[in-house]
């Protein structure tokens, strides 16, 4: 009996142990981050622009930009989508102005008319594949209005850009809106007139 006592002692003891060890090593052993993401093991490229400096309202110029590996070596066939910042109804976010894919040099291109006056900043970026980790180039292009006094086909206001229109048109839509409107209130005001001047008949057939 005493030995039998003596072996469940060991064993409670031996429990006790191994559970304080654990507990010990789960507080030793450093944790991973909840959330934390895998690292990127694809290869990292670099993505480079070129365009104008300045540029005359209205006029367009050639956006190019080169997609090169780790070793300096370009990347054909990768798609670039090329984007500028917009604002509509006080959101802001990026507006898609067109994309291209690089040819044999690591090269793509796009041709963009600037319609905005000021600095437009225009933003390069690849996407990234199985194969390539994604990358992005910006480059500011400050457009002025021509010296020629070309009409400016846009203009940019607080968060929202319209077209500018002449002078003359908005009265003329104005000056149609109200006659519209003074002629449908003078139809409506002539009816009653009408309703009261026609005859009424009695009994008989007499007026």
């Amino acid at each position: 009996m005493p030995k039998l006592l003596n072996l469940r002692a060991t064993l409670g003891l031996s429990v006790i142990v191994a559970a304080l060890l654990l507990v010990l090593a789960l507080l030793v052993l450093p944790t991973p981050a909840a959330g934390a993401d895998p690292p990127d093991t694809r290869e990292q490229v670099t993505l480079t622009g070129s365009g104008p400096v300045d540029i005359a309202l209205g006029n367009q110029a050639r956006l190019a930009v080169r997609l090169r590996n780790a070793a300096g070596q370009p990347v054909p066939g990768a798609r670039i989508l090329f984007t500028s910042p917009a604002a509509f109804a006080g959101a802001v976010g990026e507006m898609e102005i067109g994309e291209a894919v690089t040819d044999a040099n690591g090269t793509a291109s796009l041709d963009y008319a600037f319609r905005i006056e000021g600095q437009n900043l225009i933003i390069a970026r690849f996407l990234g594949d199985g194969t390539y980790q994604p990358a992005e180039a910006r480059t500011t292009v400050m457009v002025v209005m021509p010296a020629t006094g070309q009409v400016q086909l846009a203009q940019r206001t607080a968060g929202v850009e319209l077209p500018v229109l002449g002078a003359w048109t908005i009265i003329a839509v104005i000056g149609t809106v109200w006659a519209v409107y003074f002629g449908a209130l003078l139809l409506v005001a002539g009816i009653p007139e009408g309703l009261e001047r026609q005859p009424q008949l009695t009994k008989g057939g007499e007026t």
